[in-house]
């Protein structure tokens, strides 16, 4: 399988895995237990064992530059001088490293480092000496939101961590918030959902948790009334149409005439076939085109008889549908003798000659 760009593991028996380059060299791994399954993933190698699964991945350079032995990388001297900024007596030094490197790198290769590892500890001792440097750097040099950005990542991190779901900053943004928040729901982690998209301020996320945990609610509380649920989810949200979808209609009719937004109420109440309801909001609204579009939608859906009675009835003091039609006689001859509009049939008439 491969791992990685240019390394190809092989199992050699049941207990040896070799990482195998591009050259003659070749690393092993030994376990103890038969190996069962290897599977290559986005930044590395899994492998499954009787009893247990590791996971083998290559070190960043970024790392290997800043924790090397030895190393004389900004990063690691930039990391270094942080170390010596806590021993007061050598916080001189630590001034003094600044002005032999490359700050700018320096800051860059800390922050790098900081998106491949796991380890809580070491995330904060990168960050700080991100942070130490970057008081160097202009605004110009340095994004300043970017690396806000990435402590909230980690916060994140840290949170999904002690819930069993381990993530590299890297792993994270390449399988992306929308999908991880599926994942959580799927397990029904409905309130760490709720918490992270709020943290992350991506408010267009929480109509997907609040649906799950709306329809939960409604498939567990059998015993409950439409009122007692409304007055629960009401405090949470305001348009859902999956309580209709499971026999809740006057629940369903309750949550989405509170809903303040006029395009998504309509949508939802078109979807439980609410149409004179739905004319009535749009009729609210004020919107013309709404309305004119729900009148033709109501036409290919309602009998003659029903859709004159909606025009005679929800319709009463809109015309918009007889404007649009002005040129269909036999329409407006038979909507105005069922009105009794006599005056405006003699004028109809007339005009039609």
């Amino acid at each position: 399988a491969w791992c990685g760009d240019d390394l190809v593991c092989c199992v050699f028996g049941d207990e040896e895995v070799r990482l195998i380059g591009s050259k003659t060299e070749y690393a092993s791994f030994w376990f103890s237990n038969n190996i069962v399954l290897l599977q290559s993933t986005s930044n590395g190698l899994k492998i499954a064992t009787d009893d247990q699964i590791e996971f083998i991945s290559k070190v960043p350079t970024c790392t290997s530059n800043i924790f090397s032995i030895g190393s004389t990388s900004p990063g690691a001297i930039l990391l270094d001088s942080l170390n010596l900024l806590h021993n007061e007596q050598n916080s001189p030094k630590a001034i003094e490293n600044l002005k032999i490197i490359n700050v700018k790198k320096a800051v860059d290769e800390c922050v790098s480092a900081v998106y491949d590892e796991l380890d809580p500890l070491w995330q904060k001792r990168l960050l700080a000496a991100a942070s130490f440097g970057k008081d160097s750097l202009s605004s110009t040099e340095f994004d300043a939101d970017h690396f806000a950005k990435t402590c909230s990542y980690l916060r994140v991190l840290n949170f999904l961590k002690s819930i069993g779901i381990h993530l590299t900053l890297r792993m994270f943004l390449a399988i992306g918030l929308d999908n991880i928040i599926k994942k959580l729901i799927d397990i029904r982690k409905i309130y760490e959902s709720l918490e992270i998209v709020k943290f992350l301020k991506y408010p267009e996320l929480i109509p997907a948790i609040f649906e799950v945990w709306a329809k939960g609610l409604i498939l567990t509380s059998s015993d409950s009334s439409d009122d007692e649920l409304y007055q629960i989810m009401i405090d949470r949200a305001t348009s859902l149409d999956v309580a209709f979808l499971d026999g809740r209609h006057s629940l369903a009719r309750k949550l989405v005439m509170d809903d303040k937004d006029v395009l998504p109420k309509i949508d939802l109440l078109l979807k439980m076939d609410e149409i004179d309801l739905a004319l009535q909001e749009a009729t609210q609204s004020m919107s013309i085109p709404l309305i004119l579009y729900l009148l033709l939608y109501s036409k290919r859906k309602m009998s003659n008889v029903q859709f004159t009675k909606t025009l005679m009835i929800t319709m009463k003091e809109n015309n918009i549908y007889q404007y649009f039609q002005r040129h269909d006689f036999s329409l407006l001859y038979d909507y105005l003798r069922q009105t009794d509009d006599y005056l405006t049939l003699a004028r109809l008439l007339w005009d039609h000659g």
